[in-house]
């Protein structure tokens, strides 16, 4: 079990759960690099737009001493949030 601090909640997460998630990860990854045929760099930054988190650019652009990552992150970031909003609804509509 893996318990993550976000502000004032914990977050729960079991193993089945983080596979799942390092699963994706790995597939967006050799989808970018071998079928996209996007640079390491600016694929980093995509990944991390598509997680929707705001800190792992900085750890990336830190990493790759550039600041190309960003050029990466924008789209995805864009597209995940709007998603996420659409979402909200959505789920509380099946439910």
């Amino acid at each position: 079990m893996l318990a993550l601090p976000l502000g004032s909640q914990l977050i729960q997460m079991d193993e089945e759960g983080l596979s799942r998630v390092k699963h994706q990860l790995r597939s967006m990854a050799l989808l970018g690099k071998y079928i996209l045929q996007m640079h390491p760099v600016l694929l980093c930054g995509a990944l991390c737009g598509r997680q929707a988190s705001t800190p792992a650019p900085n750890a990336v652009t830190l990493s790759a001493n550039s600041n190309a990552t960003v050029l990466g992150y924008t789209i995805p970031y864009t597209i995940a949030n709007v998603l996420l909003t659409l979402a909200g609804p959505i789920v509380v509509m099946i439910t």
